[in-house]
């Protein structure tokens, strides 16, 4: 178990530990987008959406993302750690 909610924790992904940046714009294409983020989480890596502003988008199907990080603040030579 990993941790006192009594939930098992699953293996070790092909990706774990791994941190990814995964960009997003108005209108994007929801399944790309969200299949996209779905399956590098269950492959274990850390997954951050990033986009030109911290507002909410709409893709194309009308679900929402919120950014967690504006493109500005994201600096590759530091290993994707803010």
């Amino acid at each position: 178990m990993d941790d006192r909610s009594g939930h098992i924790a699953a293996p070790p992904g092909p990706l774990d530990g791994m941190r990814v940046v995964v960009l997003a714009a108005e209108g994007l294409e929801d399944l790309e987008y969200w299949v996209t983020v779905m399956r590098l989480r269950e492959a274990g890596a850390v997954v951050t959406s990033a986009a030109t502003s911290a507002d909410r988008l709409r893709g194309k199907n009308g679900l929402e993302v919120k950014p967690d990080r504006v493109v500005s603040e994201v600096d590759p030579r530091r290993s994707m750690a803010w």
